[in-house]
């Protein structure tokens, strides 16, 4: 307090400039830190929705293609079963067995 009140008007009003400077510019490089720091959550927000999505693409397609191959197995299965529940008739046989 001794040496400001010593100083010129002159020196104080200097002293006292750049100290806004140096405010100035931090504050400058906080807002820019915070602006870059947004902008790289943005970017990763959006990296993951993009994943997510893609996952979800991927599950579906494997759902579809599961649930087709379930129908062409219960229509073969389905074929099969009518294939052996019905034998064919006696009468329409033509080969009989022979018992000796």
């Amino acid at each position: 307090m001794i040496k400001t009140r010593q100083q010129g008007k002159r020196t104080i009003k200097t002293t006292v400039r750049n100290a806004e400077k140096t405010m100035k510019t931090a504050d400058k490089g906080t807002v820019k830190a915070t602006e870059k720091g947004v902008k790289t959550a943005k970017a990763t927000s959006k990296t993951a929705i993009k994943t997510t999505e893609q996952t979800a693409k991927a599950a579906q397609k494997t759902a579809k293609a599961s649930a087709k191959a379930a129908q062409k197995a219960a229509q073969t299965a389905k074929a099969t079963a009518k294939a052996t529940a019905h034998p064919i008739p006696l009468s329409v046989r033509r080969w009989k067995p022979t018992r000796r």
